[in-house]
């Protein structure tokens, strides 16, 4: 029995030893819980790499469409059944050609019947011709009647005046035939066809075809410094596609060039789109330093930049700088190759 409360009171004491002595530590040397995982850094920064090698300045030009000529046609009857379309839309065409006709199967019809009736006349003139002949003859030697020669003139003035009623009616025909024609007025492209409906009729006078000359061009102001030879092949770029143009002309206006460039092939669709561009190259730096232009910052008229140094801290670095190219600075001195800096 007195042994087990001697044990008590030994551990009762240690623990008192133990509480008082943990009191006694200074505060800093406290035991403190460490994640096995380390805390993200407090400055965690955006940065590029200084890059040595050639640097280009690429300026877009832009020019605008312009068709050289360009012209709606039209249908100049009414209320006559759409035939057929010969053409489709980017299609070259000939001065002349025959691009869309309204139905003619009436005045077919009519001109076959109106035909018919002078292959008879005619028929029927020579025969009468040929009788008249005869009965001259017999006249002139007195066998014939001056009666019957007035008759047989006659018949044929009338038969001549029926040929040319009928030949009038057909002349008629062919030209309300050609009125439900579309004829090309001109070489060129097929640039739009409107819309219209199998067994809808014409309107006189409604927009129907559309012909584009292939002397599509565009034009563009650029400053003197910007130099484009005439008959030079430059790369433009309209809608989503590139295609060659031809420097055709040069004026000067002011302080401006006006540049006309024409299409080498051309472009079928041009009336969806009012402009192109084309890239040029100028004031190139060959093999410099470069990094870039956001990464550099102006302070009291110098160029410095954020770099990492070796702790991972930043520094700042005073920089002597060239020319900025397409979003870069040129490094004269202050950077090194490949030396990490920080973007503002």
């Amino acid at each position: 029995m007195s042994g087990k409360i001697r044990g008590k009171s030994l551990f009762v004491l240690g623990m008192c030893i133990f509480l008082t002595g943990c009191a006694l530590l200074p505060p800093e040397e406290n035991v403190r819980y460490v994640s096995a995982v380390p805390d993200k850094e407090e400055n965690t920064y955006e940065y590029t790499l200084v890059k040595q090698g050639d640097l280009k300045e690429r300026k877009e030009v832009v020019c605008t469409y312009k068709a050289a000529e360009q012209k709606t046609l039209s249908f100049h009857v009414s209320a006559i059944e759409y035939g057929e379309v010969y053409v489709r839309k980017g299609e070259s065409v000939e001065e002349g050609e025959v691009l869309a006709v309204l139905k003619t199967e009436d005045l077919d019809e009519k001109m076959e019947k109106y035909q018919s009736q002078v292959r008879d006349l005619e028929l029927e003139k020579d025969k009468t011709e040929k009788i008249f002949e005869i009965e001259k003859k017999k006249y002139n030697l007195g066998g014939a009647q001056k009666e019957t020669l007035e008759d047989y003139e006659n018949e044929l003035r009338t038969l001549k005046k029926n040929i040319n009623h009928y030949k009038n009616y057909i002349e008629e025909c062919t030209k309300e035939k050609e009125d439900r024609q579309l004829i090309a007025p001109m070489n060129g492209i097929v640039s739009k066809i409107f819309d219209y409906t199998e067994g809808s009729v014409s309107v006189a006078g409604k927009d129907f075809i559309t012909l584009s000359s292939e002397e599509n061009v565009f034009t563009a102001k650029v400053s003197e410094q910007e130099e484009f030879p005439v008959e030079e092949i430059y790369e433009m770029w309209v809608g989503e596609e590139s295609h060659r143009v031809k420097v055709m002309s040069k004026k000067n206006e002011k302080s401006l060039w006006i540049v006309t460039f024409q299409l080498i092939d051309p472009i079928y669709n041009m009336e969806n789109f009012l402009y192109g561009s084309i890239w040029i190259e100028r004031n190139q730096l060959k093999n410099v330093l470069y990094v870039e232009e956001k990464a550099v910052f102006r302070s009291g008229g110098k160029n410095y930049a954020y770099i990492m140094g070796q702790t991972g801290e930043k520094e700042i670095r005073m920089l002597d700088v060239g020319k900025t190219v397409n979003g870069f600075v040129e490094i004269k001195s202050g950077l090194e190759k490949n030396e990490k800096v920080i973007l503002s």
